[in-house]
């Protein structure tokens, strides 16, 4: 499968951010524009899909530490904050048209971070 589209809400510097990739990708920019937070965001992606998103939370520094301005996103005021990703996979044949899209979004409850949805 191949990564065709990642959109990330509320995740360290990453406040509101879509990216297409493309077969090769030069991540570039100034100091403090995001370039670490995206590789982050990928390693925690594959964490989530390898069952380990607790351990990685924990030796990331708990879950305030990744979202976005210590504050992250809330659909509605009362809500706690949280992380919401959407993910695009499609297969490595371009003829193919088959596309896999994957909802998660993560909050925190008890210092514990949970899946509040996915799809």
């Amino acid at each position: 499968m191949v990564l065709k589209r990642l959109s990330v809400q509320g995740f360290r510097s990453l406040k509101e951010v879509e990216w297409e990739p493309g077969r090769l990708n030069v991540v570039i920019g100034p100091n403090g524009s995001g370039k670490t937070n995206l590789l982050r965001l990928l390693e925690m992606l594959r964490a989530v899909g390898e069952g380990r998103l607790q351990d990685h939370v924990q030796r990331c520094g708990g879950m305030r530490s990744l979202l976005w301005d210590g504050e992250g996103i809330r659909e509605r005021e009362e809500e706690t904050p949280g992380i919401a990703f959407r993910v695009e996979l499609a297969r490595e044949n371009e003829e193919d048209p088959g596309r896999l899209v994957h909802r998660l979004r993560l909050w925190e409850t008890f210092n514990t971070p949970r899946i509040a949805h996915e799809s």
